[in-house]
């Protein structure tokens, strides 16, 4: 087997060209299309280290190895804080578990919940009687019945049942309640009244647990 190297290869060239003339040789001549070559075995090729490829476009990487941290955006990273004093009683997600925003993570047992609860039933049950009682009262008056301070009076409870009914509510809201199951309470058994949802933030995946079943949480505790 053997190749032609062409003008690329001059310097190889000048090389046999300089040792053909020690030798009492003369040079060979150039080819009819005005370039020169040198032939070449396969041992020569393959002790030279040539190799033949095709050329075309492609693309060239560098590589480095360096030290380096893996870091977690801390943008994309969020607590899962417990807003109530409480002990935990269900753990609903392992480390590793996939969660969605708003999915139920954990329940607690509350006694401030309770508390609440309690309180957001008791006006709202306040609420329902003073309101028969102002519509009672407003029908009396209209028909010229009833004397308008006793209307006035009742006006007056029904209003500040209905604000006691609002802000306890509220705190409801504040304390992490959903809508749904404070619309719902009155149909719950008491039992539930001490249980609290805690619920996650955003999607995503658990990295960290810091609390085990039976730990208290909010407060002053740790655990979130």
């Amino acid at each position: 087997m053997s190749i032609q190297l062409r003008s690329y290869a001059a310097a190889l060239w000048l090389a046999l060209l300089a040792s053909g003339l020690a030798q009492g040789q003369s040079a060979p001549g150039k080819a009819a299309g005005g370039t020169i070559g040198v032939k070449l075995s396969s041992d020569e090729i393959a002790a030279a280290g040539i190799e033949l490829a095709v050329a075309g476009p492609g693309i060239l990487t560098r590589s480095a190895r360096v030290p380096g941290s893996v870091l977690i955006d801390p943008d994309h990273i969020g607590h899962v804080p417990a807003k109530v004093i409480g002990i935990v009683i269900e753990l609903r997600k392992r480390l590793g578990d996939a969660v969605e925003k708003g999915e139920i993570v954990a329940y607690l047992e509350s006694r401030e919940v309770a508390d609440a609860k309690s309180e957001y039933l008791t006006a709202n049950v306040n609420l329902e009687l003073q309101s028969t009682l102002f519509d009672r009262e407003r029908s009396l008056w209209d028909k010229k019945i009833s004397a308008e301070q006793q209307f006035l009076r009742a006006e007056n409870a029904f209003t500040g049942a209905k604000l006691r009914r609002d802000l306890a509510r509220q705190k409801l809201s504040a304390l992490g309640v959903e809508d749904t199951e404070i619309a719902d309470l009155a149909n719950q058994p008491g039992g539930n009244l001490r249980r609290y949802a805690i619920r996650s933030p955003i999607s995503g995946r658990v990295i960290e647990r810091r609390v085990d079943l039976g730990a208290p949480v909010g407060g002053d505790q740790d655990g979130n």
